[in-house]
């Protein structure tokens, strides 16, 4: 979680539907690490304006993920 207490949803249904896959507790880890240092980075440089949790799976996670579905089996 980061300061402003923001969590990434987990979303392991969407993650399965739409890409037959879900990231493992590792990864989702990762993923809100990633979102916490682009939160951080935004507040300084002018990085993005996807900051809601929501928005920020489906639009920089997902969306990039979606890309090599075929080689996350």
């Amino acid at each position: 979680m980061n300061d402003d207490g923001q969590v990434l949803p987990e979303m392991r249904e969407e993650w399965q539907e739409t890409l037959s896959w879900q990231p493992t507790p590792e990864q989702q880890q990762q993923f809100q690490q990633l979102y916490e240092l682009i939160l951080n980075g935004n507040r300084q440089l002018n990085l993005t304006r996807i900051t809601d949790p929501i928005e920020f799976w489906e639009k920089h996670l997902w969306d990039s993920l979606s890309g090599v579905r075929e080689g996350m089996g």
